[in-house]
């Protein structure tokens, strides 16, 4: 019935669970105790912390590509007229 699926789905959610907190104890390094505890719930770290942590390795930085400035100063602009007949809204065909 109803409750013995949801004792299933349980035992699923745990197994994977802990599957993912092996498979982060071991990229981390960090004690498999302390992953399941920390990460039980959610943890936000900054990205120091997320080297510390063992995370990540590095962060990148890419600088965010210039954009023309058409709409004085608001960003991009857009041209949303099509060239394959009399101008019509732009709304796309489905």
């Amino acid at each position: 019935g109803q409750a013995s699926e949801m004792h299933i789905e349980a035992r699923e959610l745990v197994r994977i669970r802990d599957y993912l907190t092996l498979l982060t104890s071991n990229a981390t390094g960090q004690p498999y105790d302390r992953v399941i505890r920390e990460l039980s719930r959610n943890k936000w770290m900054g990205s120091k912390e997320a080297i510390e942590y063992g995370m990540i390795d590095k962060v990148l930085h890419t600088p965010m590509p210039k954009m023309s400035d058409g709409a004085g100063g608001l960003g991009p602009t857009f041209n949303f007229s099509r060239s394959d007949g009399p101008e019509r809204a732009a709304v796309p065909d489905l």
